[in-house]
């Protein structure tokens, strides 16, 4: 119900507010009083498009709002569908600047003019000659005949219809996913095609650089450790040679001097030192190897893995190992996408089954309801000095779930006797449409 009226900067109105009060309201007053001004504004929150003549002031914006009590029962589907905050007194406003931008609002929540529309719809209807266009709406003729239900089919249906609806969006949103990750998938196999063709963390354990750095100058190593033995112990005048004399003489006088003791021991301990490097040198001369077929092999992988590294833009062998990993990761969510799909899939196949059978029960409660509703209106209509006119609820099956069941619905007349049914659009003058 429309409690609140408030409009500003709107045609001749520059603010204007109204409080409805329970029941009947009335706005009476002369041609060219400002009546159908009421009805524009309205019309503005209804949906309908805006007119930038119908701003009164035109430095500022017009703002059509309305305050609604609504029920939560028939319209708390709705606001689940559309994400939005149900409350029972519902805000609708309209904005409308002098450039002719629009916007529109049901509770503080910006929407689009469509949905507002929806909204708005279900809660004014406006009445006249000329405007009996509801009676060609399918909401409002399946309002007409669901409105005699005694029971809540139609409250269970609408909330899993709801559901029905978000889990189709999800489902949307989860296959428009995975068609990006399907063709991704190809490029993240690709990569790691490069990857597998290399051992990265056998490169990072045995230091790659290193081991090529050396077999590349492994003659010049040879040769300088080879020397280095020379020095040390290869001759007469070799370092151990002269250091093991001056550890002879040394010993011949320890026992004289405190000093000459520590000096011997010194000595003595450096002798050890430089033996033990000797056997070093001698033992890594030994290991060097001059191999060119190993040398090129790791030319090779090293040639791959800087490409990798400039690739991926990353700066050392460990983190395009943890680039590695992360393309591992997104293949392995490529999967689970699948798996939710088929979990949402599974959902909506259980509700789908629910829906069947309630929507069944809408057609059938519908049927039962047609026939004296048909009956009921042809009474009222010879009351309306159209006693030959009678109206028929025509169903008709749907491919697939709408908010209203499995079913269509046409609403068809004949004003005459010994006429056929049809579209009431069709065959019906204004003022007959009035009366119907």
């Amino acid at each position: 119900m429309l409690q609140e009226l408030d409009i500003k900067n709107y045609a001749l109105i520059d603010h204007l507010h109204i409080n409805f009060a329970d029941g009947f309201s009335v706005i009476t007053g002369e041609t060219g009083s400002g009546k159908s001004i009421l009805l524009g504004a309205l019309a503005l929150i209804l949906g309908e498009r805006a007119d930038i003549k119908s701003i009164r002031n035109k430095t500022d914006k017009c703002i059509i709002e309305g305050v609604f009590k609504l029920s939560q029962t028939e319209l708390d589907p709705f606001f689940k569908e559309h994400d939005l905050d149900f409350d029972i007194t519902t805000i609708i406003r309209r904005e409308i600047s002098s450039q002719g931008k629009s916007r529109a609002f049901i509770n503080d929540t910006p929407v689009s003019l469509g949905t507002l529309k929806s909204l708005s719809e279900q809660l004014i209807d406006i009445h006249s000659q000329h405007a009996t266009l509801l009676l060609n709406d399918k909401n409002f003729v399946f309002d007409i005949i669901d409105s005699q239900f005694t029971n809540d089919i139609l409250t269970k249906y609408s909330t899993l219809y709801a559901e029905y609806k978000t889990l189709g969006n999800t489902l949307q949103d989860l296959l428009e996913k995975e068609q990006k990750s399907l063709n991704d998938k190809s490029y993240y196999e690709f990569l790691l095609t490069e990857f597998e063709e290399l051992d990265l963390q056998k490169a990072i354990d045995a230091d790659l650089e290193s081991e090529y750095n050396l077999l590349s100058n492994a003659e010049d190593v040879k040769k300088s450790l080879y020397q280095c033995q020379n020095y040390l112990n290869n001759d007469s005048n070799s370092i151990i040679s002269n250091l093991h004399s001056v550890a002879t003489e040394l010993d011949k006088i320890k026992h004289l001097n405190s000093q000459f003791a520590e000096l011997s021991e010194r000595v003595n301990s450096s002798l050890i030192e430089l033996q033990d490097i000797e056997h070093e040198i001698a033992s890594q001369e030994d290991n060097i190897e001059v191999d060119n077929l190993k040398l090129i092999q790791l030319e090779n992988e090293l040639s791959k893995i800087n490409g990798l590294l400039k690739k991926h833009n990353v700066n050392s062998i460990i983190e395009l190992s943890e680039h590695k990993s992360e393309i591992e990761n997104k293949l392995s969510q490529i999967g689970s996408i699948s798996a939710e799909i088929q979990k949402v899939q599974s959902k909506i196949n259980n509700v789908k089954t629910k829906l069947l059978s309630l929507a069944n029960d809408l057609t059938k409660q519908r049927n039962k309801i047609i026939p004296n509703l048909e009956k009921s209106a042809q009474g009222l209509l010879a009351q309306m000095k159209m006693s030959n006119a009678q109206i028929q609820f025509k169903l008709s099956p749907t491919g697939d779930f709408t908010k209203h069941g499995l079913d269509n619905i046409e609403l068809l007349a004949k004003t005459n006797l010994g006429g056929d049914f049809e579209l009431l659009k069709k065959i019906a003058s204004g003022g007959e449409s009035s009366r119907i």
